[in-house]
């Protein structure tokens, strides 16, 4: 019996030291091959791409079990990235933040998030939708709407950033002053929109009685530890350690440092951040809106990346008690709770869709699918950080990664790594183009342009010079071949106006993932484009496309141009005619073009005058306040008298049949350049203060 016992006994021993044995190893496996894969990955993109600093920040089941910084938060000083005290802009990650606060407030009962949000402001907000639906009265703006981006107003790029303090307004003065218009009705169009955030924080402000970024401090900051966080600008922080990560752009050879960038709109893209701060947040969202009271951790590592960087590589000292391990034991959290798990669930939950089968919108978070698992993230780009932040909540697990020195989608590039290598799936059995597939495609072939746009306002231009197009063609064989962002991409169908991508594992635009698209019709009854995210494109018509647009540009500048040049040479050789009348019809109708023609010179340099600025990659009246010319004020006031009497001359001309049948042509040919010219001029809103 007793030789029995000890048999089992030491079975059970033998038994009990095996599993336990090879679960220590397959947690270290893991936790080294996680540690390998960010290194290794992080560094080759820092190194392809000529990023200067960067911060990571990884948690699962409740731990942070990887943070690390990369390169160098000062070049000149030789600092390192500090995972947990180098601060970094995080761009529209911040909306995170604001909307985890608007859920704090519907939680209490003092924000209804299906109430027009008129009941929150001190201003209102018109039921009419503007052009091309004015005199369309709109359902009311709802905060759902807000959150899913699907408010229905345009867009106003040109106030977004500033490079002083004192050029910010204050948010209440902005919301009111700079109200844009409604362009489609609530609840219908997917158009990410920076003000709708900006409007949901101001109601913040409204309904808790605090400055936005005071609310956030004491409500989301304080309990979740992020004492390295804030909206503020420049940062304010208590903190001795903390600091900036000073951003730079790679440019001829060596790495140039800018400014420090101000955000106009402060719940909308403003914060400063650090990666230990976004993973106590990520922490948060993963555990139903509370957190645990201590949680183990790896000691924050340091590493320099980029061959273009001189300096040497040290890391700051951890003031963090450590255990024998290596680990440190952090008592970040103090267990306050800042969301009860039902309204974190309400949170998380798809709150607007084009279709079932796509990604859509939370209440803030854009929704996807990557490698059949569901994704909750959300991106942000300033002029010089990106960002970006990722929730699997299937495994429990968050990504976060910000830099700066461009490039706005390493960050989807190494979420897709990681989801490939840490979760491959089998590439899908691709479909083929069925019976009918090449006359169904047709009529979605054209020229799309994003529905985040200006309609009103002489922005409206930046709809086709600041990117956002995509052109979808047809191969002969009726696949579809969609391209944006420079790529193309084979797309098959697969259903009524859905088409899948053939590519697979492709990171190709930061608010959608174009894994498949379907087609619909927006509210003008135009062919709408349609993917994951919060954004959708619009079939352009052709008049407005990026093709017609500029061959019209060019046509209208060789004709002004030669037109100028042979009035010019036709007079002076006048000069040295005897007996010719100088104050004839066609002297007159030649000052006229000659007029006509530098004022429109005029118009297109001023047009032109500002380059988009290397380090900031932009022009600078998108980033610095526009300096008025007096001068140019007088431009569209010239052409529309020059106008009518050009076109006066070329009736008369041929009525009476002057100048002869070449040159009458020839100020015909003038005239409707003339025409084309003022008529785009008007379309693209260029005379509009």
């Amino acid at each position: 019996m007793f030789r029995i016992k000890y048999l089992t006994f030491v079975s059970c021993l033998i038994i009990l030291v095996l599993i336990l044995s090879t679960t220590g190893a397959y947690a270290t496996i893991q936790d080294t091959s996680l540690e390998d894969f960010f290194n290794h990955t992080m560094e080759s993109k820092l190194e392809k791409y000529n990023i200067p600093n960067a911060t990571v920040s990884v948690v699962k089941d409740g731990e942070i079990v990887y943070k690390k910084g990369f390169g160098w938060a000062d070049i000149e000083n030789n600092i390192p990235v500090d995972p947990d005290n180098t601060l970094f802009r995080i761009g529209s990650t911040s909306k995170l933040i604001t909307w985890t606060a608007v859920m704090q407030l519907v939680e209490a009962g003092k924000l209804d998030l299906n109430t027009d949000i008129n009941r929150y402001l001190d201003f209102e907000i018109s039921p009419q939708l503007e052009k091309p639906l004015q005199n369309t009265m709109a359902e009311p703006i709802t905060m759902t709407h807000l959150m899913t981006h699907t408010p229905g107003f345009e867009d106003h790029p040109d106030m977004l950033f500033r490079l002083s303090e004192d050029e910010l307004l204050p948010l209440n003065e902005y919301v009111k002053k700079h109200l844009p218009a409604r362009i489609f009705p609530a609840g219908e169009v997917a158009a990410y929109s920076n003000y709708g955030t900006a409007l949901a924080g101001y109601i913040v402000e409204r309904v808790s009685g605090q400055p936005f970024s005071d609310y956030v401090e004491s409500n989301i900051f304080t309990p979740l530890n992020m004492n390295n966080s804030t909206y503020r600008q420049p940062p304010t922080l208590d903190s001795s350690q903390a600091c900036m990560a000073i951003p730079y752009r790679f440019i001829d050879g060596s790495y140039t440092e800018a400014g420090f960038e101000y955000i106009m709109l402060e719940p909308a893209g403003s914060m400063s951040s650090t990666a230990s701060d976004m993973a106590n947040f990520m922490l948060a969202h993963l555990s139903g809106g509370a957190l645990s009271i201590g949680s183990t951790l790896r000691a924050p590592q340091f590493g320099f990346a980029g061959s273009n960087v001189k300096g040497r590589n040290c890391g700051a000292v951890s003031t963090h008690p450590c255990n024998e391990a290596g680990e440190i034991f952090s008592p970040l959290y103090n267990g306050s709770r800042i969301l009860k798990e039902a309204t974190l669930e309400e949170m998380h939950k798809q709150h607007f869709t084009y279709d079932p089968t796509l990604g859509g919108m939370t209440l803030g978070f854009m929704e996807g699918d990557f490698n059949e698992k569901e994704v909750l993230f959300h991106g942000g780009s300033t002029m010089l950080y990106n960002t970006g932040l990722y929730l699997v909540p299937e495994v429990n697990t968050g990504i976060f990664i910000s830099y700066s020195g461009g490039n706005h989608l390493l960050h989807t590039e190494v979420f897709q790594e990681y989801m490939d290598y840490y979760y491959p799936v089998n590439d899908p059995v691709k479909a083929v183009p069925g019976e009918g597939s090449r006359e169904r495609a047709e009529k979605y072939t054209g020229e799309y342009q994003m529905n985040r746009k200006s309609v009103t306002t002489d922005d409206k231009i930046t709809n086709i010079l600041a990117g956002g197009i995509i052109n979808v063609a047809m191969n002969e064989d009726g696949y579809l071949l969609v391209t944006s962002g420079g790529e193309t991409n084979q797309f098959v169908e697969i259903g009524p106006g859905a088409y899948q991508n053939l590519r697979e594992g492709r990171t190709q635009d930061g608010f959608g993932r174009f894994h498949k698209i379907i087609f619909k019709t927006d509210p003008l009854g135009k062919i709408m484009l349609t993917t994951d995210g919060p954004m959708t494109y619009s079939k352009a018509p052709f008049y407005s496309t990026v093709k017609f647009t500029a061959f019209a540009a060019l046509s209208i500048a060789l004709i002004v141009i030669g037109s100028l040049i042979y009035w010019i040479i036709r007079m002076i050789a006048s000069w040295f005619k005897r007996g010719k009348n100088k104050e004839s019809l066609a002297a007159i109708a030649s000052w006229l073009g000659i007029c006509t023609s530098i004022t429109i010179l005029i118009l297109v340099a001023n047009l032109f005058s500002a380059p988009v600025d290397r380090l900031y990659q932009l022009p600078p009246d998108a980033y610095m306040p526009v300096k008025e010319n007096p001068l140019l004020d007088f431009v569209p006031i010239l052409m529309w008298i020059f106008t009518p009497l050009i076109l006066s001359l070329t009736v008369i001309a041929w009525w009476k049949g002057l100048w002869g049948r070449i040159a009458r042509v020839h100020y015909s040919i003038f005239a409707l350049a003339v025409m084309g010219l003022m008529w785009m001029l008007n379309y693209w809103n260029i005379f509009i203060k």
